[in-house]
């Protein structure tokens, strides 16, 4: 399959345009570099969810953060109902 000079032409001047081709000091290079380092940054945070919910270590801190937070839901009814109660038994 030959390929006439025009198209030929095309695509090189397609291959300098395209982003990827860039040389190492240009605008286009630094946001490739940005774009990479978004992209990888949410790989890793896609990474942490799944890890999260589908490990046992994920699920027991999930546990356990739950935990803590329904103990501290616990103590802060039971703490104010205490000062209610002291502040009602004063006042009588």
């Amino acid at each position: 399959m030959q390929i006439s000079v025009r198209a030929r032409g095309a695509l090189w001047l397609r291959k300098i345009r395209h982003p990827c081709n860039a040389p190492p000091h240009s605008v286009q290079h630094a946001l490739r570099q940005q774009v990479r380092a978004v992209c990888s940054e949410r790989i890793s945070i896609m990474k942490a969810l799944v890890d999260l919910f589908s490990t046992d270590y994920g699920l027991m801190s999930i546990a356990s953060i739950a935990f803590m937070l329904g103990m501290g839901v616990f103590f802060l009814r039971l703490f104010t109902n205490k000062m209610n109660d002291s502040a009602k038994n004063a006042g009588k």
